[in-house]
């Protein structure tokens, strides 16, 4: 009786064991908005002042998250940095036309991946390809955490990047 008894208290505290490694493995899924602008200016060649813009995150090891803006459908194949890491497919974001000039351009990101699901909390990177030629051009990158506690990210000035903002704010 006594050896039923031990395996039965061991029994019952290896599935608790199992349980609760179950609920402590399960990543945090914050929600929240990220905002973000960047200015873009570069020399007059190729087809500029004119000039085809992605915005898109990737979690941190590269993996590709979702697109938040595509400007130029016409010379989309030139942004080849995004449409390797998006996998060449249709952009998951409201395309407009080419930019026209050089200016400001923003993005918002609500904490999904291209499915609609909030994805976990951790370290991200939203990028920026831009190409005025029929080349591919410059890549902006920019790190944030994704998480319960605001975040902001001032990049430095690179060209033809600059006055760069990122601002993450959760529960929003």
């Amino acid at each position: 009786m006594r050896s039923g008894w031990w395996l039965g208290l061991a029994v019952g505290a290896v599935a608790w064991v199992a349980s609760a490694a179950c609920y402590a493995a399960e990543p945090t899924a914050s929600t929240g908005r990220l905002e973000f602008e960047t200015t873009i200016r570069a020399e007059f060649t190729g087809f500029a002042p004119r000039h085809v813009v992605a915005i898109w995150i990737e979690a941190a090891d590269g993996r590709f998250v979702r697109t938040l803006k595509v400007f130029g459908r016409r010379r989309q194949n030139w942004l080849q940095v995004w449409k390797k890491s998006s996998g060449g497919g249709a952009p998951d974001a409201v395309t407009t036309a080419t930019c026209r000039d050089w200016g400001a351009v923003q993005a918002t990101w609500d904490g999904k991946d291209e499915r609609g699901q909030v994805v976990a909390d951790g370290p991200y990177v939203l990028k920026v390809e831009t190409t005025w030629d029929n080349c591919s051009g410059p890549v902006l990158k920019v790190p944030f955490q994704k998480g319960p506690t605001p975040a902001e990210v001032t990049a430095p000035d690179s060209s033809p990047y600059s006055r760069t903002r990122l601002a993450w704010t959760p529960g929003t």
